[in-house]
């Protein structure tokens, strides 16, 4: 997208046993917010549920409302809630050996990946790798 202008927030929230963390701004995760949308953009979101550890996840969606919809959805648990989303980019879902659950965004697969695994503490193993194409 030349010319087009990007701001980026970005937020990693780290699920685990232990009460939950949030980090800002440290490039970990969390969502990909152009000022800007074009016509065929594609959305990506997860949803997490805090009591049951359950993740739902949803891609290639038209709209980021829908994705997140649709991973709350797909989560199945009353507490669900959308975590993060990202638009044509890549996202990952990692989980910890210590319960905990991670995720993140990139404009790689490698990015992404990384970013969820760092998102447990102690490292995780990536169990969802999808990617929003425009």
């Amino acid at each position: 997208m030349t010319g087009a202008r990007f701001r980026m927030m970005c937020t990693l929230v780290v699920l685990s046993a232990a009460p939950v963390q949030s980090f800002a701004g440290n490039g970990l995760g969390g969502s990909f917010l152009p000022t800007n949308s074009s016509a065929g953009d594609k959305f990506a979101a997860v949803a997490f549920s805090s009591a049951t550890k359950k993740y739902g996840y949803a891609f290639n969606c038209a709209s980021r409302e829908r994705a997140e919809q649709l991973a709350i959805e797909k989560c199945g648990a009353s507490d669900a809630r959308a975590v993060t989303w990202c638009k044509n980019a890549w996202m990952a879902i990692a989980k910890g050996s210590n319960n905990s659950t991670g995720w993140g965004w990139g404009k790689t697969e490698d990015e992404a990946r990384t970013r969820a695994a760092q998102g447990c503490p102690g490292g995780g193993n990536v169990v969802v790798c999808v990617h929003a194409r425009k």
